[in-house]
């Protein structure tokens, strides 16, 4: 049982960590598509 714990704990760290790696890559991703919004926006206009 003890083992099972320890393998489902690493598996729940794992998962946080890759989640935690998906908000940062969202957050690049809005950053970047929020610039070039406004740079295209700038030079349409």
């Amino acid at each position: 049982m003890r083992g099972y714990q320890f393998k489902s704990w690493i598996f729940k760290l794992r998962e946080i960590k890759n989640f935690h790696h998906f908000l940062d890559s969202w957050t690049q991703f809005n950053s970047v598509g929020s610039f070039i919004h406004i740079f295209f926006t700038k030079n349409v206009f």
